[in-house]
């Protein structure tokens, strides 16, 4: 059995896991851009323990983080989660725990879960995207992670569709790129403006959240589907580009924004279709992901487990 911790930009979930992807416990922390991660380790420093009481045959814990982590496990660019760049978070459960400790980006993770246990187990090479707070990726080629020179390979969401952006608030790398325009906050400014635009009468209630736009949308809402479609076309412009530059035909996409519909799909692979060369689009699949609700503590336990077999601890 293996713990696995998904860190996210709203919320940090964690469970026990078995061989078989299983998961046998499960809870969570609430988790935003303004909570210091000292005051998180406080809280795992009595999880923990308690989980390995509970399950004495825990043999290793992976933790899956929105961001580039760096070759010694310290967490080098989180925009979702700035106060946390610059700590060694391997190093910090290693004070908590003697267990065998992996750490990588939580996309990373989530398509190793997968590429072993889910819709990649016949796929050689493909490109993982997951569609939550922010549009993380991964980039999987002969069945392996492919990290780049610095561990950032993947990074989907930064992927520039708009060179003219402007915005002072950002920081140069962040201007014109996918995620600003189709992750969590460009959903709802999105969607409220579909109401606006419909005068339909529908409450933009500012509590909304992506998931409850993918809820309207399958129930019909004009203003839902309206926003998802638009949002759908940029992913897939942004993903007809990684295809291209990769030459690979196949993605994967997991997150909650994903489980909008079928409308929501089609639209990426109408995209995908139009503006991909020809090599990539007589042939190209588009796959939902298997793991639906918790591919990150699956994908991250699973971290944990590869490193517990190679032998490095």
């Amino acid at each position: 059995m293996f713990i696995g911790i998904d860190i996210g930009g709203t919320n940090i979930k964690y469970g026990v896991v078995d061989n078989s992807g299983n998961i046998l416990n499960q809870n969570s922390l609430e988790n935003n851009q303004n909570i210091h991660p000292n005051i998180i380790f406080e809280k795992f420093k009595s999880i923990i323990p308690k989980l390995i009481e509970q399950f004495p045959s825990v043999q290793s814990m992976g933790i899956g983080v929105p961001g580039i982590i760096d070759k010694s496990g310290v967490l080098d660019v989180s925009p979702n989660l700035p106060l946390w760049k610059g700590f060694n978070i391997g190093n910090e459960f290693k004070k908590i725990s003697h267990l065998t400790i992996a750490v990588d980006n939580d996309a990373n993770a989530a398509a190793i879960a997968e590429l072993e246990l889910g819709n990649g187990t016949d796929l050689e090479n493909f490109i993982y995207v997951t569609l939550g707070t922010g549009i993380g990726g991964a980039i999987i080629i002969n069945k392996k992670i492919f990290k780049g020179t610095s561990g950032g390979a993947g990074e989907i969401g930064h992927t520039i569709i708009n060179s003219e952006h402007k915005d002072n608030s950002l920081q140069p790398f962040r201007l014109g790129i996918l995620e600003e325009f189709a992750g969590r906050n460009a959903i709802i400014k999105n969607y409220q403006s579909q109401v606006t635009l419909h005068h339909s009468g529908i409450q933009s209630e500012n509590n909304l959240d992506v998931k409850d736009i993918a809820e309207l949308a399958k129930y019909g809402s004009k203003p839902a589907i309206d926003c998802l479609n638009s949002i759908a076309r940029l992913i897939g412009i942004g993903l007809a580009s990684a295809m291209n530059l990769l030459d690979i035909p196949y993605v994967i996409i997991g997150g909650g924004i994903s489980q909008a519909g079928d409308f929501f799909f089609d639209t990426i692979r109408t995209t995908i279709k139009e503006r991909s060369l020809p090599t990539i689009s007589y042939k190209f699949e588009v796959r939902e992901a298997f793991f639906k609700q918790n591919t990150g503590i699956i994908g991250a336990a699973m971290l944990g487990a590869n490193k517990l077999k190679a032998g490095n601890n």
